[in-house]
């Protein structure tokens, strides 16, 4: 399991969708791992999401989070979903028989880089992580994790 490009910019800013932004500061281009900015929702988007077209199919294995640096807050917890086209998409849950989302736990502060590994791999050419509770404005920069 690698991280797939979004730090290391091989997913280009074509690549990255945004359901908003707060501003020309916190586009969805600013949501790379330790960026010196970071992607900020709008505050008035209630179903936020960022969504990373990987142009192929990957074996999605996890995400790294990370708060918006010294003044962004973080996203404390989210959700995720898949999709092979980028119309129709699936959320993501530890048990497939099962229809509840699963929750996962986000960042604790503005620095640190969050690790969080899927409990079953998914293949997939879409990710879409969907904030659901934040600190402050809820700033974020993120990488995926597979192969």
């Amino acid at each position: 399991n690698n991280p797939l490009g979004m730090e290391s910019g091989i997913i280009t800013h074509d690549q990255i969708n945004t359901s908003s932004f707060s501003d020309q500061q916190h586009t969805p281009n600013h949501a790379r791992l330790n960026s010196r900015s970071y992607w900020m929702m709008d505050e008035d988007d209630t179903m936020s999401w960022i969504q990373v077209d990987l142009r192929d199919s990957h074996v999605l294995a996890g995400v790294i989070t990370q708060g918006g640096g010294s003044a962004g807050g973080y996203v404390t917890t989210f959700s995720l979903s898949f999709g092979v086209d980028g119309n129709q998409w699936q959320t993501y849950t530890d048990d497939e028989s099962t229809q509840h989302s699963t929750v996962f736990w986000g960042s604790k502060d503005d620095f640190t880089p969050n690790h969080v590994y899927l409990s079953r791999a998914v293949t997939t050419r879409y990710v879409r992580l969907h904030p659901l509770s934040w600190k402050g404005r809820g700033g974020l920069r993120l990488e995926i994790v597979g192969c």
